[in-house]
């Protein structure tokens, strides 16, 4: 300590669970580059920060020392030394790897070497022959120029692959959040990885181990997993033994400790995420150009309906936004469910995590350090506390569930389309070349809403398999959820982003026939206009109940006229006959107008779009296509 107390410009102090040694604010020296920084591990848990700051001063001038802290007052078995300059590295590597603290020292022989903090981000997922490659690469280069101090190196190894190392995870926190918009332009996705998680954790694992494995992840050969499965009929353990084959030097470490479900639900869970993240940009897609459509249109009069029998007017803009509502729920509700995904993490086989408590000879602290830097590095803020072997079945059921709603919400909407196709009031695209029956040369059947409601029954069905395999689910589990759920989970996403698709196209190609919809409202607008007709009568010092009389048995008259004879509503002329009404009759062209039968539907949806809908919109604008939606079928 006496040594410690000379240092006045030095400190020691705690940061995020570490006892730290290291310069005050008030010096300028700035920190070395990560290659002086040395990794020790196997030091005892007893071990102080004085002892170790102490051992790394023998070796060399020392900038910072820092001590990773366990529980009940112990460390975690490691730390780090900051040298100022690289001769000091050698000698302490030289000096310390491989030897002990003192003759009578009982723990394994110290692991001293460079510290590989720098952290690999690999950008995977471009597609090949496009320029996806050279966009990035530009974006890339300028943010080298711009942060020269955060990055290492930018490496291309094929078309399809690009590697970054960073001076650390936070450089490559910043290049992420930066470049993010960039990346999901062009298609690209990014998974970091930091080289120490397993040391730090204390397992014996190689830096050629590692290297290994990281550069045979995509030399897998996946023919020979299928040929491996037909052996072992375990899928995992196919995939382990074909990995291994191509990693001779880290094949025995390979799913250490690990279960299926450590690999299998996890993937799952990250396949769900990304699934969501690929459907709800789409979602948002066809309700940016519903609103849009149901903006041009909101002063539209049209024919509403109940029962499918004539009721009231409303818009066609307004009724956009009844089918806009239902989207919009769904965004909510799916977006929820996604937002609410948690990893299963690293929990072994009964979710007990033994055989990782065994891994790390009792060190719980360990074995959840270990379960949040794997979900973590998977994208995911938590995982769930508690499982079984698998992650809760009723996720599934959620997910599902989900989509199924949105099945639901689509295909009242194209029940509805189909229905004023039927009327000839709105049509959905139809190409010149298209043929609309085999037989009938003159027909244009709404043949894509057709089509959606044909899938959406089917997504909508769905979810009774979920919630079946969730309440059968054994204990801590049965494999009976295995084959149901690949089926299930995959077809409900193929099958809503069919959906989705196909609602695209339909609604960039949606036409409206105001002629068509002006006559149909003139069949019923008399009608309609008759409690306007009975105001305008008092007002002018008629007797109510003798106008209302009068109305009620031309009324009827005009309905005769119309269902027994076929002919249009003559209800006006009527009127326009009758003496009674002559102090009206130069009002009635403003009584008949469809616009003012409309109420607040306008202003509701100008209130609609702008309060409900274009959030919506705004929050996935950077992800929604702007090109046309073609349909191939």
């Amino acid at each position: 300590m006496a040594d410690l107390l000379v240092d006045m410009d030095y400190a020691i102090m705690t940061i995020n669970s570490q006892i730290v040694y290291k310069p005050t604010s008030q010096r300028d020296d700035p920190e070395p580059d990560n290659d002086r920084e040395v990794y020790v591990g196997n030091l005892p848990q007893h071990y102080t920060i004085e002892k170790f700051v102490n051992f790394a001063k023998k070796c060399g001038s020392i900038y910072s020392v820092r001590l990773l802290k366990g529980s009940g007052g112990l460390n975690k078995g490691f730390g780090y030394i900051m040298y100022r300059s690289l001769a000091a590295v050698d000698i302490a590597i030289d000096t310390y790897n491989g030897t002990y603290l003192t003759e009578s020292d009982t723990n394994k022989p110290l692991i001293v070497q460079k510290s590989l903090r720098n952290t690999i981000m690999m950008i995977y997922g471009l597609s090949r022959g496009n320029n996806n490659k050279y966009y990035i690469r530009t974006e890339i280069n300028y943010f080298v120029i711009n942060h020269p101090s955060l990055l290492l190196k930018f490496e291309c190894e094929d078309d399809s692959k690009l590697f970054i190392s960073f001076k650390s995870l936070k450089a490559a926190q910043i290049f992420k959040k930066k470049l993010k918009d960039t990346f999901n332009m062009y298609g690209a996705k990014m998974y970091y990885f930091n080289d120490t998680e397993n040391w730090e954790l204390g397992l014996d694992i190689t830096d050629q181990q590692l290297k290994e494995l990281r550069d045979n992840v995509d030399n897998v050969d996946f023919a020979a997993a299928a040929e491996e499965e037909k052996l072992t009929r375990h899928d995992i353990m196919a995939h382990v033994h074909t990995y291994a084959a191509c990693c001779p030097t880290a094949g025995p470490i390979i799913h250490l400790g690990a279960t299926s479900c450590d690999i299998g639900d996890n993937a799952d869970l990250i396949v769900l995420r990304d699934a969501f993240d690929i459907l709800l940009p789409k979602l948002a897609g066809c309700v940016k150009t519903l609103g849009e459509f149901a903006d041009e249109h909101k002063h539209l009069a049209t024919l509403g309906f109940t029962h499918f029998q004539p009721a009231q007017l409303t818009t066609v803009g307004k009724r956009a936004c009844l089918w806009l509502q239902d989207l919009i729920l769904c965004e909510k509700n799916i977006s929820r469910i996604r937002a609410d995904l948690k990893f299963r993490g690293i929990k072994g086989t009964t979710g007990t995590q033994a055989s990782f408590l065994q891994l790390f000879n009792g060190d719980y602290e360990k074995v959840r350090e270990l379960d949040n830097r794997v979900t973590r590095l998977a994208g995911f803020p938590a995982s769930y506390s508690v499982t079984g072997q698998t992650y809760p079945r009723i996720v599934d059921a959620e997910v599902v569930s989900s989509l199924s709603i949105l099945g639901a919400a689509v295909h009242k909407m194209c029940t509805d389309l189909r229905l004023l196709a039927g009327m000839n009031e709105i049509g959905e695209p139809f190409e010149p070349t298209q043929i609309g029956s085999s037989a009938m040369a003159y027909k244009q059947n709404p043949m894509r809403s057709e089509r959606v409601c044909s899938i959406a029954r089917y997504l909508m069905n769905l979810v009774n398999n979920p919630l079946s395999t969730a309440s059968v689910q054994w204990l801590e589990r049965t494999l009976d959820d295995s084959a149901n759920r690949r089926l299930c989970l995959s077809e409900a996403f193929l099958a809503a982003d069919s959906i989705m698709l196909t609602l695209q196209n339909i609604l960039e190609g949606l036409s409206v026939f105001p002629k068509v919809i002006s006559r149909n409202i003139e069949k019923v607008l008399p009608f309609m206009a008759t409690e306007n007709i009975i105001i305008a009568m008092v007002k002018h010092g008629g007797d109510r109940q003798v106008c209302h009389e009068k109305i009620r048995v031309l009324s009827l008259e005009a309905a005769s006229t119309v269902r027994l004879e076929g002919k249009d509503n003559d209800l006006l002329d009527r009127i326009v006959k009758d003496p009674y009404f002559a102090p009206i009759l130069d009002q009635l062209p403003h009584l008949l107008d469809p616009s003012t039968f409309v109420g607040c539907a306008p202003d509701q949806v100008k209130h609609f779009l702008k309060e409900e809908v274009q959030p919506v919109v705004n929050k996935y604008i950077s992800k929604i296509k702007t090109t046309a939606t073609k349909l191939d079928i």
